[in-house]
C-alpha cells in the first residue's frame, strides 16, 4: 500500500563511479520515493569492528561497508526490502561470461597479438574506467588464455599471489583449485556451455560464499528483512537455460533483461 520506496547508496568519492543519479531518475520514472545514503567509506570504517563481528567469518570485500549503512538507512524506514542480489548470476551481468566465451573458443590455442596486448594492459592502473577498463580486462585475458578453465577462473580474481595468501593464513591454493576444478568438471558432465559453466561456479561459490552470506548477516545485524527476487527458482532456472546470446552479446551483458526493461524504462 502506498508509494514505493526506494533506497540507494552514493559516494562521495568513488573509482567504480557514483549511480546515484540513475537510481534517482529510475525511481522518478516508476513514481517511487527514493532516499539516497550518501557513503564516504574513509569516514565509515570506525564501523568495520561492527561490520566484522557480524559477518563472523573473513569476507574480503569492501562492499560490506556501504552495504552496511544501507542497511541501517533502510531499516530506520522499512522492516523488508527486495534487493538485485543473484541478477548477475542468473541473467548473465557479468563481463567475464563474455571474456569466458571468448577464451573458450580460442582454447588453449594463443592467438597472434596476445603478448602486445597483455603488456600495454599492464601499463594501465589497477582500477579504470570506460574504454581503459575493456584494455585492462583484455590484458588479464590476454595473460590466462592458455591455462585450463578452472585456473582461468581463479586468476581473474586474485589480487594476492598463492605464497602471499598462505602467508595471510589463508586456505591452500591446492585446495581452492581442487574445489573449482570439481565443479567445472562437474558443469562439463552436465553438457554445459561455456557461459553456463561460469554460471554455476559462480552460483556455488561467489554468489552462496560472498554475496548472500554479507547481504544476509549485515541485513539480519539491523533486523531488516531482505528478500531476493531475482534467485526465485525459475527465474534461476530460466537464466541458467538461456542461450549464451540472451545473457552477453558484443560485451554487453544481461541482454534479455535489458530488452525487457527497455520498454517500461
Amino acid at each position: 500500500p502506498g508509494q514505493l520506496q526506494t533506497f540507494s547508496v552514493g559516494f562521495a568519492s568513488s573509482d567504480r563511479g557514483d549511480e546515484a543519479r540513475d537510481a534517482a531518475a529510475i525511481a522518478r520514472h516508476l513514481d517511487a520515493a527514493n532516499r539516497e545514503i550518501r557513503v564516504d567509506p574513509l569516514s565509515l570504517l570506525t564501523t568495520l569492528g561492527s561490520i566484522v563481528t557480524s559477518l563472523e567469518e573473513p569476507i574480503g570485500d569492501s562492499a560490506i561497508i556501504p552495504l552496511w549503512q544501507l542497511c541501517k538507512e533502510t531499516r530506520a524506514s522499512v522492516t523488508v526490502a527486495l534487493s538485485g542480489e543473484g541478477g548477475d548470476e542468473a541473467l548473465g551481468g557479468y563481463t567475464r561470461y563474455s571474456w569466458g566465451a571468448l577464451a573458450a573458443r580460442f582454447g588453449s590455442s594463443v592467438p597472434p597479438g596476445t603478448a602486445l596486448v597483455h603488456r600495454v594492459a599492464g601499463m594501465l592502473p589497477a582500477r579504470t574506467r570506460g574504454p581503459l577498463n575493456l584494455v585492462r580486462r583484455a590484458g588479464k585475458l590476454a595473460e590466462t588464455i592458455g591455462l585450463p578453465e578452472p585456473a582461468r577462473y581463479l586468476a581473474w580474481f586474485d589480487l594476492f599471489t598463492a605464497t602471499e595468501r598462505e602467508a595471510l593464513g589463508s586456505t591452500s591454493a591446492a585446495a581452492i583449485e581442487e574445489k573449482v576444478g570439481a565443479l567445472f568438471g562437474r558443469a562439463q558432465a552436465l553438457g554445459l556451455d561455456s557461459v553456463q559453466r561460469l554460471q554455476y561456479v559462480d552460483i556455488q561459490t561467489f554468489l552462496l560464499d560472498n554475496l548472500l552470506l554479507k547481504s544476509d548477516k549485515l541485513s539480519m545485524a539491523h533486523s531488516l528483512e531482505v528478500r531476493v527476487p531475482l534467485l526465485d527458482r525459475g527465474v534461476l532456472e530460466l537464466g541458467l537455460s538461456l542461450p549464451p546470446w540472451a545473457k552477453v552479446s558484443r560485451g554487453r551483458t544481461k541482454v534479455l533483461l535489458r530488452k525487457l526493461l527497455r520498454r517500461d524504462l
